[in-house]
């Protein structure tokens, strides 16, 4: 298991910006020390605000990119790795994002498409389709799109990125983990499903409570408070962070075949009891270009975003890094993120689609992303 991300939330003061930056970035520094000290490796320290239409006077273009250059400079020279600037509320807000990631290079934001009291924002899922394809464009392979999604249902203090965004309140931190190798090690051992689910209560919840006996320390000693672990299980790459062929072990059967739907509301059901404080989605991660054995379902083209977003309804996380063509229409973007809005509000569940539309691929042709932390895989067709 890995420290994916110790994020830092912070509500921003534009008179005390520099003083609260740097002292969130001496904060992380202390934490990926602490977390290292202890046999966790950290891989990046990140920076979440308010949502950005609360921090600068006007809602214009220039002002965004202006306050988000400012940030990511002041962020850089912290020691952070990511920022979000949180949700974008309005159609014409989220009509500005492209603008933001086109000045930027380690802001990320989203869309808000709506939650159980607004119902669906059927003009934001528009406007949220129509900026998934303008970012695409500012890059020649559409890596831009990871640092945007589209959310639904999405609470403040998520600590995985685009997501997230700070609350009301002090300064706080979260921890995200990456946490495919727990799964795969109690599938490896388990002979069924029911074995399954107490080995992984068990193993998971020993490992959450050397985290959080490290965030308390942290909390203590230091002036954020500890809000929680988002526990959901977070592949990584490589054979044994696999979170789909864990599944595969425990089904007998290729991911996205009978039985991939009970395994993974069998993992999910243990994330309840693990006895610390959580936070965030709490749920089952399959981003497809994170996960090794997905990229190659993606390859064999046995993986669609229907069967994705099936899964999500037994508190899976919605749609992530998954690779579409980049000549798909505005509608048909329209129709996932209407369905992945609609899921999140019918059952009160955060979920979020991070899809990448490639420039110039179509269905079955191969991504070129260069990232240590993705494997290239064949685009996937919306349909």
């Amino acid at each position: 298991m890995k420290v994916r991300t110790v994020t830092a939330g912070v509500d921003l003061d534009p008179g005390a910006m520099d003083e609260q930056i740097e002292d969130a970035g001496n904060f992380l520094s202390s934490a990926r020390e602490r977390f290292t000290d202890s046999g966790l490796e950290v891989q990046t320290v990140r920076l979440s605000t308010q949502p950005w239409s609360d921090l600068i006077r006007s809602i214009e273009g220039e002002e965004l990119v202006r306050t988000a250059l400012d940030i990511e400079r002041r962020a850089r020279a912290a020691g952070i790795d990511y920022i979000s600037l949180g949700p974008s509320k309005t159609p014409g807000q989220i009509s500005l994002l492209p603008l933001l990631f086109g000045e930027t290079t380690f802001v990320c934001a989203s869309a808000f498409l709506g939650n159980v009291a607004t119902g669906p924002l059927e003009n934001n899922i528009r406007a949220a389709s129509r900026v998934t394809l303008d970012i695409a464009a500012i890059s020649p392979d559409g890596s831009r799109n990871f640092m945007f999604s589209s959310c639904a249902c999405c609470p403040p203090d998520i600590p995985f990125f685009p997501a997230a965004y700070h609350g009301r309140g002090g300064p706080s931190f979260t921890v995200g983990l990456e946490n495919g190798d727990i799964v795969y090690g109690a599938a490896m051992r388990a002979s069924e499903l029911s074995s399954f689910r107490e080995l992984l209560s068990y193993e998971y919840s020993s490992a959450l409570e050397k985290v959080e006996n490290i965030c308390q320390d942290l909390e203590r000693d230091g002036d954020l408070q500890y809000r929680g672990i988002d526990t959901s299980i977070a592949p990584g790459l490589g054979r044994d962070g696999s979170v789909a062929l864990s599944i595969e072990k425990l089904t007998g059967s290729p991911f996205g075949s009978h039985g991939t739907l009970s395994a993974a509301a069998t993992i999910t059901s243990s994330l309840p009891d693990l006895g610390v404080k959580s936070c965030g989605y709490s749920g089952l991660m399959l981003p497809v270009m994170e996960d090794d054995r997905l990229a190659e379902c993606a390859d064999m083209g046995s993986l669609d975003l229907q069967k994705l977003l099936l899964y999500s309804s037994v508190c899976g996380t919605g749609l992530d890094a998954v690779p579409i063509p980049g000549n798909t229409s505005i509608e048909r973007i329209s129709g996932v993120l209407r369905d992945v809005a609609h899921l999140s509000i019918r059952w009160g569940k955060p979920l979020s689609a991070r899809l990448l539309p490639i420039p110039n691929r179509i269905a079955g042709e191969m991504t070129n992303i260069h990232s240590p932390y993705l494997r290239n895989c064949s685009v996937i067709s919306v349909i």
